[in-house]
């Protein structure tokens, strides 16, 4: 399996499975599809509360086919249950599912060998009013005798049904606190088809679970050529960790037009990214750089830049840049670099960037904004701060970040203010290059500019994060620092690199895209991205003797 490196767009890290159609809501995420499938499924009966049913399963020429008994439970005098499921309901679950929260229904392609009654479907993890039960069960099915859908919308399904029988005791119409919630749908947990409260012979076989009425904008063609692609690579043997899913044809046709009036509002553009991003990474020279305990006056010459993570503010009428730091600093070679890539959580998982999960990019990708504002850092005490810095500062920075106001008052932490160099704004944010912004235009942009940057011509974000081969699934604990930063670096998809400028008199940030092997289960330690030649951190770099400086963040 490859991990794959792009500019283009790319999602990192996932194993996606995707269909869809035209129109707003009409589009459909793949659950799983037995004749590629991603889950581990099992069976488990009622002999375990001492009944006599019986199932097996198997997948069969890419068609999962569940048989068995519904037998009566001799001390209940009534009809038990068999299952097959995959999740296992709590019992050390492993099973990754898709955000299927903006979709309204569930769809089965199945059919059923024998006439049976008693077929039912559930998913999730949430307790409800039951003593044992878990998840939403829906009514009893009528399944065809030939392959066919059956959708089942998601307000069928309910928390509240009796054990002994699986009947919905309390329905979703009747009664909203048992409707599948927004935490079950972005993640199901579990997924279990039943055969229960009906006694007689179970024969199920199933194609394909997916879910529809899904609120994202795809198109059939482009879809369809997604899938062929990833059953041509299938085809030759190749193992996917990574699928490309192309973009909007239309949108991406001329990678030089500006589809979102991107190279005509720039100031909007950073206006907006700066202050709706909350972190950033900060670049110094070594002369009066922060550390992590303390702050060093005395790195070696031979590690001319530092780098770390920081959070910030930014003044919402203004754009004025504040940080709230240990002691009083003046650093008059910083630059502050942001990605919009840290803006949106439903994003985070694949190293996407975008407002949508309808149209995200790469981190790296041009359209996906990256800023880097450079100048002075001076605490709100000096002279080179603009007015009311303080209050200013500390307004935007405990809006931005309400902790930061019960941080200890002994620790001596002071407000400071980034002030920009007039030509101390780069920014990228479309195909084309980047873009210098004045100081003035920044700080006068007019409101109605200052607009999120909707990406067009991105991908559809239908995936389930790929968890890997041997990478540990959780962050070693902050003693164990080799492991820790390695265990960072290895699961991060973009970092910010810092270089010093060309000429010597400042420095400069910008984005990239990373691994550190070729699958997420192999770890090498040694970070590698793609920098074009034109970039201005290489250009920094070759000026600079290579010396640049890697920020990773458990964030990114």
């Amino acid at each position: 399996m490859h991990r794959v490196l792009s500019i283009l767009a790319v999602l990192l890290a996932t194993a996606t499975s995707v269909r869809g159609v035209d129109g707003d809501g009409d589009g459909e995420i793949l659950i799983e599809n037995f004749a590629r499938p991603t889950h581990s499924w099992d069976v488990m009966n009622d002999p375990v509360m001492g009944g006599k049913s019986t199932s097996s399963y198997v997948n069969e020429d890419g068609i999962a086919k569940f048989t068995g008994v519904c037998a009566i439970v001799s001390f209940l005098q009534a009809p038990g249950f068999v299952t097959l499921q995959t999740g296992r309901y709590g019992q050390g679950n492993t099973e990754t599912f898709p955000d299927v929260s903006t979709c309204t229904a569930l769809k089965v392609v199945m059919k059923s060998n024998v006439p049976y009654d008693g077929y039912r479907i559930s998913f999730g993890a949430k307790r409800g009013k039951m003593r044992h039960g878990m998840g939403y069960k829906a009514p009893a099915l009528t399944v065809p005798s030939e392959f066919d859908a059956v959708v089942l919308p998601f307000r069928d399904f309910s928390l509240h049904w009796d054990e002994g029988t699986g009947d919905i005791l309390t329905s979703c119409s009747d009664d909203e606190s048992v409707c599948p919630d927004l935490e079950t749908l972005r993640d199901m947990k579990a997924l279990a088809f039943w055969g229960e409260g009906v006694e007689g012979e179970v024969s199920l076989e199933i194609k394909s679970i997916s879910a529809v009425g899904c609120g994202v904008d795809a198109t059939k063609s482009d879809l369809e050529d997604v899938e062929g692609e990833a059953e041509s690579a299938n085809a030759e043997g190749e193992d996917i960790d990574t699928l490309v899913v192309k973009p909007d044809a239309q949108n991406h046709a001329d990678p030089n037009r500006s589809p979102n009036e991107a190279k005509d509002n720039n100031a909007g553009i950073a206006r907006w990214t700066l202050h709706t991003a909350k972190w950033g990474t900060l670049t110094t020279v070594s002369g009066g750089v922060l550390s992590g305990s303390g702050h060093s006056k005395n790195l070696d010459d031979a590690q001319p830049l530092f780098a770390s993570v920081l959070p910030y503010a930014t003044d919402e009428e203004t754009g004025r840049i504040f940080f709230y730091l240990m002691g009083s600093h003046h650093l008059p070679e910083s630059t502050l670099t942001v990605s919009q890539a840290s803006i949106n959580p439903n994003l985070f998982a694949f190293g996407g960037c975008g407002t949508s999960i309808s149209s995200a990019v790469d981190a790296q990708d041009p359209r996906c904004a990256k800023i880097s504002v450079s100048g002075a850092i001076h605490p709100c005490n000096a002279h080179d701060v603009a007015e009311n810095c303080d209050s200013v500062g500390r307004e935007a920075l405990f809006v931005a970040h309400p902790a930061m106001e019960d941080w200890p008052k002994d620790h001596d932490f002071i407000v400071h203010e980034l002030i920009p160099r007039d030509d101390g704004f780069w920014m990228l944010a479309n195909f084309g290059g980047g873009s210098k912004i004045t100081r003035d235009l920044y700080s006068s942009c007019e409101k109605e500019a200052i607009k999120p940057h909707a990406i067009q011509g991105g991908s559809i974000v239908v995936a389930t994060p790929f968890a890997g081969n041997g990478s540990p699934k959780s962050m070693p604990v902050w003693s164990a620092r080799a492991e820790r930063a390695r265990w960072i670096v290895h699961n991060s998809l973009w970092v910010s690199l810092s270089t010093l400028d060309k000429n010597g008199d400042g420095t400069f940030g910008n984005i990239r895209a990373i691994t550190d092997g070729d699958t997420l289960g192999l770890s090498t330690g040694l970070p590698v991205f793609n920098l074009p030649d034109v970039d201005p951190a290489a250009i920094n770099m070759r000026a600079h003797d290579m010396t640049i400086a890697l920020t990773f963040t458990e964030a990114s």
